[in-house]
């Protein structure tokens, strides 16, 4: 595994704090790195000296949206739903730093990204076409490109009835090419909290994802809608030129 990259690395027993310190010094993060402090937090959350193990790691460190982005960026499938686009591939830049993305990003990115499989699924909250996050002209980027990967048959896009309009969340699965455990994620924007596999929380979470899943609109008619809601964000946008 390369230098500790995958954060779910630090769910296998055996990896302790020394190895995460170890990790850390040779992708040379400096004492007081946000990436640096997150990985050996999360060690030393998984280790303590009672002994038990967390249901769940909360990131919500500074950068805690790059080093999700960097974790998702290994994932060869991605299933999620809520009110938010999912990491792994999926947001434009101008998307990810509404929520939080910095420019400097994570060193703990690869270098290159996994192939985004052909079973990966969006399930977004009806809510989400609605919602501008005050830079209409990023979540109207964003809807494009969830546009272009479903044409492309990357992706598929699906709308599920809105349960929390006033609530931004997204529950994620992510699989990965090396046949470890998927990883859950459910990220806010305030936080971004991993789920140790098989964990009450965690299968509470892939209950709530699953039943999404099932409950979703067909994807030719989500993304019709998601279509319109491209077409009315640009419109409040009066600095973007109309799309040819």
């Amino acid at each position: 595994m390369s230098a500790a990259a995958r954060l779910a690395a630090l769910w296998v027993p055996g990896l302790t704090l020394p190895h995460a310190r170890r990790a850390a010094d040779r992708l040379a993060l400096p004492d007081g790195d946000p990436d640096r402090r997150m990985l050996l937090a999360l060690a030393e959350t998984h280790h303590r000296a009672d002994g038990t193990s967390p249901e769940r790691v909360v990131d919500t460190g500074p950068g805690r949206q790059d080093r999700l982005e960097a974790l998702a960026a290994r994932a060869t499938r991605v299933r999620s739903a809520g009110t938010l686009v999912p990491a792994g591939g999926l947001r434009v830049p101008g998307y990810a730093r509404l929520l939080g993305a910095t420019a400097a990003g994570s060193r703990f990115a690869p270098t290159t990204t996994a192939p985004i499989g052909e079973e990966s699924v969006v399930v977004l909250d009806e809510s989400a076409l609605h919602q501008s996050h005050a830079r209409p002209a990023a979540v109207a980027d964003q809807f494009g490109r969830l546009i272009r990967l479903a044409r492309a048959g990357k992706v598929a896009v699906a709308l599920a009835p809105t349960t929390n309009p006033h609530r931004s969340a997204c529950v994620a699965d992510l699989r990965f090419a090396d046949q470890g455990p998927d990883l859950t994620v459910v990220e806010q924007p305030d936080r971004v909290v991993y789920l140790l596999v098989g964990a009450p929380s965690e299968l509470r979470a892939r209950a709530v994802l699953d039943r999404w899943l099932r409950h979703a609109q067909d994807t030719r008619g989500a993304l019709d809608q998601l279509i319109g809601a491209r077409a009315a964000l640009r419109a409040l946008d009066p600095t973007r030129r109309p799309p040819p």
